[in-house]
């Protein structure tokens, strides 16, 4: 279980910096609840998996 919380981290690290990248490179307003939503997903699952 805390291996498969730590893949999830180590996966959410990784969108979060292709997310931010792809923001950066398209230099306009995006729309950032989809980004949100997933990122919270992603620290609940961790969380829960941890826990």
């Amino acid at each position: 279980m805390t291996i498969l919380a730590f893949i999830l981290t180590i996966l959410m690290a990784l969108y979060l910096f292709l997310y931010s990248f792809l923001i950066i490179k398209q230099k306009q307003q995006t729309n950032i609840i989809p980004f949100i939503i997933i990122a919270y997903l992603f620290s609940g699952l961790s969380y829960l998996f941890i826990g």
